[in-house]
């Protein structure tokens, strides 16, 4: 008796998780399934017409994606910001577990273009010896993105690994030197930056490839050490303890071999886009999971202001610790206190990704991909 009352249960139970939509398919590894905007907490405090300007802005970069042709040409009709996107789009909800929402920033550091006794890391732009190779439809099961590689006595060998490249292997100018090895590995963590030289100028810094070597987190790194545990893995704590301990730092840092190389920008903060990033509006993904120029409502609460965040955001970065993984992470601002709200653990999280509702109601299922 025990045993059928158990299985009428688990049948029961079954029965109300909700299986993930297959519409998605051909543009999301991801599982989403199709909600309601009814069902969306707080949708209708929006403020419209702020994400309607900036979705407008989005079209200028994504418009020729078939994904967004017609949602795009359909800004131009007349109708409230509200009604164009509950008439444009479908939310889908996320089936994944996210037990925080990641969160980052225009990171501040201060730099030269020259090196000397204060301003010794370099910031690499992309070498010029680095070429990328793309991968035959035939192996994309043997290598899920393409490789970065160079030549070496006639042979093609992989790009040089952070510990190589911090060894001086790269010998073309890099864009500045900075004065905190820190400061620059976390620059690499966040992808977009502002250098200030002594003479208060700055250049602003963004993503634009990296050397091809697998990602390893930092985190994974002190937690294998046994450096710090589990509940005191914040980037603070692991700044601290760098500082304290120096003669660590190298093979912390060398445990990742993946390496960021950057673009010089004259304005602030970049997306993969092209798009000046917006706080609490830009979301940084894998654009594989969350295609580039997508909206989606995403609600948090920071847990360290208490204070929650409920509004409509966009798919304008991508980021490398973010591939292979569902989650996404959310545009700051700029300087140390956007830097302490990115870091600190995002609560509460809910995210529903916005799909155009020409993609759902067309036949574009029979297409590859929209990326």
């Amino acid at each position: 008796m025990k045993k059928i009352l158990f299985l009428l249960i688990l049948i029961l139970f079954t029965a109300c998780v909700p299986k993930p939509t297959k519409q998605l398919a051909s543009i999301s590894y991801g599982q989403y399934h199709e909600s309601s905007f009814d069902k969306i907490g707080s949708w209708e405090d929006e403020n419209f017409a702020e994400a309607f300007t900036l979705f407008k802005k989005t079209c200028d970069h994504v418009k020729t994606n078939e994904l967004f042709k017609v949602v795009c040409s359909n800004t131009k009709t007349q109708q409230s910001a509200r009604a164009f996107f509950e008439n444009n789009f479908t939310p889908f909800s996320t089936l994944a577990k996210l037990p925080k929402l990641g969160g980052y920033y225009e990171a501040l550091l201060y730099g030269s273009l020259k090196r000397t006794s204060t301003y010794t890391y370099p910031v690499y732009g992309l070498p010029k010896d680095m070429f990328t190779i793309d991968i035959l439809a035939s192996y994309k099961e043997e290598f899920s993105k393409s490789l970065r590689g160079h030549i070496v006595a006639k042979k093609i060998k992989p790009y040089f690994s952070r510990t190589e490249i911090n060894d001086g292997a790269i010998k073309t100018r890099p864009l500045c030197y900075v004065n905190d090895r820190i400061d620059l590995y976390f620059l690499q963590e966040e992808g977009t930056g502002r250098i200030v030289f002594p003479n208060k100028k700055s250049i602003y810094l963004g993503y634009s490839d990296f050397n091809g070597h697998p990602y390893t987190s930092i985190n994974d790194e002190m937690l294998r050490r046994k450096l710090l545990k589990k509940g005191q893995l914040s980037p603070q704590n692991i700044r601290e303890y760098l500082r304290k301990h120096p003669e660590l730092q190298d093979k912390i840092f060398n445990a990742n071999d993946s390496y960021t190389f950057f673009d010089k920008y004259k304005q602030r903060a970049t997306g993969a886009l092209g798009i000046v990033l917006t706080k609490h509006r830009s979301v940084a993904v894998d654009k594989r999971n969350i295609p580039l120029g997508t909206p989606m409502f995403v609600s948090m609460k920071d847990s360290k202001s208490d204070t929650k965040v409920q509004s409509i955001m966009f798919a304008h970065d991508t980021r490398e610790e973010l591939k292979g993984s569902t989650r996404v992470e959310v545009f700051f601002g700029s300087g140390n206190e956007a830097r302490a709200e990115a870091e600190a653990v995002q609560e509460d999280v809910k995210l529903w990704i916005l799909i155009p509702n020409d993609y759902l109601h067309h036949d574009y299922l029979l297409r590859s991909k929209y990326l």
